[in-house]
């Protein structure tokens, strides 16, 4: 069925052509076979040149689309008043024009032989006609046309055709067939055509004979013989028939202004001759069509630019530079040139026109740039004022600063820079206050954000790709503004780091025969002015990880000011790198807030700044502030120490201190922190109780009731977190140690006598890693509670943070470690330590027997050597209930891990020691 639709679609596309015998050329294009093409006419294709009948048709080829877009087109200096520079020279070359089409693999200029044959084509010998006779008598022949010019026609004889034109042949047998054969007429067409012998001469790439379809015209055969050289001119292209010119052809003609008029068909022993190319300028710039022309000797600067495609859209017309060979001087020249004599300046041969864009600098504008809904460029007006731009808040971006706009304004004279601070807030409640300031043109002007969510934070995956060249270049490949992925992708980058830390135990053991080609890493911002620091996004990605409560809304609402902090840095920055380099009066124009305001930092300094304009710049003061409370810093006049004021008798002279540059204003806060320490256990009020400064232990056991009649003072339990933090500190240094004490013994081989490969490196750092952590590491301070409380020992004075903990009187013994049944027993005064050991199972075979110790339950420690050599037998006197017996773990220490044998019974110890204090 889709076959007959194709015919039906042929029969009606073939109506608008004169012959119908070249089916079969159309029919290969959409398909139908010669046999289907039988009912409609006997055509024939030229075996003798397949290569004419080919086109180089690639309808597959998928579209480059950088090859359509310009992405200098417009304004393309960027979002800044700050143009780069853009250089005169141009490192990218110049091509001559037009022979560029010669090197392309297409044969489209080849003369084909699928088309209609135009009615002045003129018949030779090995030309083919068929014939097509209907009426009272049918029939069809092939008749080729002899070496004399003629054709032998059935039943009528020989006709001689050569030298007529196909239109005059065709009358001439219409003629003879309604003369011989009454009733019967005709139909005309030509089959295979012959192929004619000409020259392609001179500048020819491929000079020599080539033949050519008899339909060639000059074009086809210059193509088909490879084009023109580069020293060869597509201007002065002769046709000699006869040993005569026939015509002057020029390719820019065609090429230019698709005029074929000269591209003269070709006969039998032409002569292409091309000569050496003329007189060439070039063209580079701002045009169309930048290159080298060849130009006649009438033609002027406006004829080049016409060639050149005219001027693009951002050529700068009254920025034109001519530079022209000086052969005297054996140098070059540079000659401006103006636009209104284009048409009459005559070119030198070897001439180089310059057309340069205008300069990418924006007029009649303002910048809107920071935390905004739209930044960039606005149109500046006369008059025009801040409010112009923003008429209320809902004209900004959620969370903006109203109380801190920044305009930084441009000084034309001497290139200096001036601020001007503004209140929006005010400004929008009174469209006439003094804070609805006039803009003037190319006036900057940068909102800053008052608090950012972590929420908001965009998570990219970028990738960098090495080029053929082997430069870098980034991609971003997916982009992300949730939590979750950030929390993903902080998983993944974990986990790559330790494939990769793993894969260093490897390097001295593999060679690498292969290269990265593709780094992929991830990037955090928010909006597209703030790059979040990685150290932020870890700390969020911990708080995400906690149980929510009242503490941890109280450290996102911190991290939520960090990052605030943190991205209004990022956008002041650009504004103190521009004071510091604009430094005439050897006074930098910021001044510096410090202490108790919102975001503390170095703020630009403007005209008549107060302090309560210095205030609003940090983004306001904290809860607590007083007015005496605030100082200013300024240096004197030899600018060599500062000077104080802070003697203010109200808040409202604060605010109305005229600030000078470098001013540095610290605002002095009251502590608002509440220190609590907390008790439990054996005492008549236990509870968390706010302290005040050198508040006692002892003052803390009175203000909870005192100890009760149960509570055993010699086991009490007194933690702090300092001390809990140093714990840790030293723990992960002795860790750290250790795990470069078994990559280093591992490589020298005297470990066990034999080097250690990389899977036994592995294990023991996994199991380095598996060791306790910051959870074991108590921060215990070992007290004796009745005697502080008698007034028999000093007293402790009390720190943010710190637990005392009073247990009952225990009646009982804990034997952990290396035994066969970690158990409590009943405390009995006649056992002794061994026999403890034996209620519990006795010990492993991996206990270390000589270095069984005993943990009191005031938190001291009885070392073996202060047990005498029988205490097996004889040491039930130095046991006490509430005593913990610990029996540690035997490590057989090798020659160059002895110090890390010993880190680790201090961290098998530590563990111990923390299931101790836990059974209290």
């Amino acid at each position: 069925m889709n076959k007959w639709l194709k015919l039906i679609s042929l029969l009606i596309f073939m109506q608008s052509y004169a012959a119908h015998g070249q089916f079969e050329d159309l029919s290969s294009i959409i398909g139908i076979g010669n046999d289907d093409l039988s009912m409609i006419g006997e055509t024939e294709s030229d075996d003798r040149n397949p290569e004419l009948n080919d086109l180089d048709i690639n309808d597959g080829e998928e579209v480059d689309k950088e090859k359509y877009q310009d992405s200098k087109y417009g304004y393309s200096g960027g979002e800044s008043f700050d143009n780069p520079p853009n250089s005169k020279l141009s490192e990218e070359p110049l091509e001559y024009f037009g022979y560029s089409y010669f090197s392309k693999s297409s044969n489209s200029f080849f003369a084909q032989t699928n088309i209609p044959v135009p009615p002045g084509y003129l018949i030779g010998p090995n030309d083919i006609i068929n014939v097509i006779l209907y009426g009272n008598k049918n029939n069809r022949y092939r008749l080729e046309v002899s070496r004399e010019g003629e054709i032998f026609f059935p039943e009528i004889g020989p006709i001689t055709i050569a030298g007529l034109t196909f239109d005059s042949v065709r009358k001439l047998i219409d003629e003879i067939i309604s003369t011989q054969f009454i009733g019967t007429q005709v139909s005309l067409t030509l089959g295979s055509l012959r192929t004619i012998d000409v020259f392609v001469l001179g500048a020819a790439n491929k000079p020599g004979m080539y033949s050519v379809s008899a339909l060639s015209n000059i074009t086809n055969a210059i193509f088909q013989s490879g084009g023109i050289d580069t020293y060869g001119s597509l201007r002065n292209i002769k046709l000699k028939r006869d040993g005569k010119t026939e015509v002057q052809f020029d390719l820019y003609d065609l090429f230019l202004n698709g005029d074929t008029s000269n591209d003269r068909r070709l006969m039998q022993g032409d002569v292409i001759f091309i000569e050496p190319i003329g007189k060439t300028a070039a063209v580079k710039g701002e045009v169309n069509r930048p290159a080298i022309y060849e130009l006649k000797d009438d033609e002027t600067l406006d004829d080049l630019l016409n060639f050149a495609g005219n001027f693009k859209p951002k050529a700068s017309k009254s920025n034109i530079e001519l530079t022209r060979m000086n052969q005297s001087r054996n140098s070059y020249d540079l000659v401006k040139l103006d636009l209104e004599s284009l048409s009459k300046f005559n070119l030198n041969n070897g001439d180089m026109i310059s057309i340069y864009p205008i300069n990418d600098k924006m007029q009649n504008a303002v910048l809107v740039s920071g935390h905004t809904l739209q930044p960039g460029f606005y149109p500046w007006t006369e008059g025009m004022r801040i409010l112009d731009l923003f008429q209320n808040a809902d004209d900004l971006l959620e969370m903006t600063d109203l109380n801190y706009l920044l305009i930084k304004r441009k000084n034309k004279m001497n290139q200096s820079y001036s601020f001007i601070q503004v209140d929006l807030e005010d400004a929008f409640r009174d469209s006439s206050s003094s804070q609805n300031k006039r803009l003037f043109d190319k006036d900057e002007i940068l909102l800053l954000p008052s608090l950012l969510k972590p929420s908001l934070i965009t998570t990219k995956l970028i990738f960098e790709q090495e080029r053929e060249e082997g430069s870098n270049t980034s991609f971003i490949e997916e982009e992300w503004t949730s939590l979750t992925y950030l929390r993903k992708s902080l998983q993944k980058k974990s986990s790559r780091e330790v494939d990769e830390a793993q894969s260093q135990v490897m390097e001295n053991q593999y060679s690498q025969h292969e290269t990265t080609q593709r780094e992929t890493y991830y990037e955090y911002s928010i909006y597209d002015y703030c790059i979040v620091p990685k150290h932020l996004v870890a700390k969020l990605n911990e708080e995400n990880e906690k149980v929510i409560t009242n503490q941890i809304q109280e450290e996102t609402t911190d991290l939520s000011k960090e990052i605030t902090n943190e991205c209004r840095k990022q956008l002041i920055e650009p504004v103190i790198s521009v004071i510091n380099r604009d430094n005439a009066n050897n006074k930098l124009k910021f001044v510096s807030v410090f202490g108790g305001v919102h975001f503390p930092g170095r703020y630009p300094y403007t005209e008549d700044m107060t302090l309560s304009a210095a205030i609003d710049a940090a983004g306001g003061t904290l809860d607590g502030i007083f007015a005496p409370e605030i100082e200013v810093n300024r240096l004197d006049n030899a600018g060599n120490k500062f000077i104080s004021k802070e003697s203010f008798t109200s808040l409202d002279e604060a605010n109305e201190v005229k600030l000078s540059e470098m001013d540095i204003i610290t605002v002095k806060k009251m502590s608002s922190e509440v220190r609590t320490v907390e008790i439990k256990g054996e005492v008549y009020f236990p509870g968390i109780y706010p302290i005040s400064e050198n508040q006692s232990l002892s003052e803390l056991v009175a203000r909870a009731g005192g100890a009760t009649n149960y509570a055993d003072l010699d086991a009490a339990i007194f933690l702090r977190e300092s001390i809990r933090e140093q714990e840790i500190k030293r723990l992960e240094t002795a860790k750290a140690d250790l795990q470069k004490n078994i990559i280093l013994t591992s490589q020298s081989g005297d470990i066990g006598q034999e080097q250690l490969n990389s899977r036994q490196v592995k294990q023991l750092t996994d199991l380095l890693d598996q060791t306790p952590g910051e959870l074991e590491s108590l921060g215990r301070l070992v007290i004796n509670l009745e005697e502080i409380i008698l007034g028999q020992n000093q007293d402790i004075l009390l720190e943010n943070g710190d637990t005392l903990h009073i247990p009952k009187n225990k009646q009982s013994i804990s034997v952990i470690g290396e035994v066969f049944v970690e158990t409590t027993h009943v405390y009995d005064d006649q056992f002794n330590i061994s026999e403890y050991i034996e209620l519990s199972g006795g010990l492993t075979e991996f206990a270390d027997q000589s270095s069984i110790y005993i943990i009191k339950s005031n938190g001291n420690i009885v070392s073996p050597s202060q047990i005498s050599s029988g205490f097996f037998r004889s040491s039930s006197a130095q046991l006490r209930s509430g005593d913990t017996i610990v029996v540690p773990l035997k490590v057989n220490s090798f020659n160059q891990l002895r110090a890390a044998t010993e880190i680790t019974q201090i961290v098998y110890q530590m563990a111990i020691a923390a299931a101790a204090v836990n059974s209290f």
